[in-house]
């Protein structure tokens, strides 16, 4: 199953979606835990975030930031 990984920025819960029911453009998506919606673009990475996680691990690439890569490139 081809997935992508999506985290609610309000609760922080993450959610594990097949890449097939998201659209190329993205779409609005509604937290099931904390019920929050936002805009959801796959094409769009948190640079910030990867930064962030590679100071904390400047040895390594973590498989959070390989996800997200991988699922940019996929995208394009």
């Amino acid at each position: 199953m081809n997935c992508i990984y999506i985290r609610c920025p309000n609760c922080e819960k993450n959610f594990e979606l097949e890449k097939i029911l998201m659209p190329e453009d993205g779409c609005d998506v509604k937290c099931s835990s904390c019920k929050n919606v936002w805009f959801y673009n796959p094409k769009k990475l948190n640079l910030r975030k990867i930064e962030e996680i590679s100071e904390k691990y400047p040895g390594e690439i973590p498989k959070d930031i390989e996800s997200l890569i991988s699922d940019a490139e996929s995208a394009k």
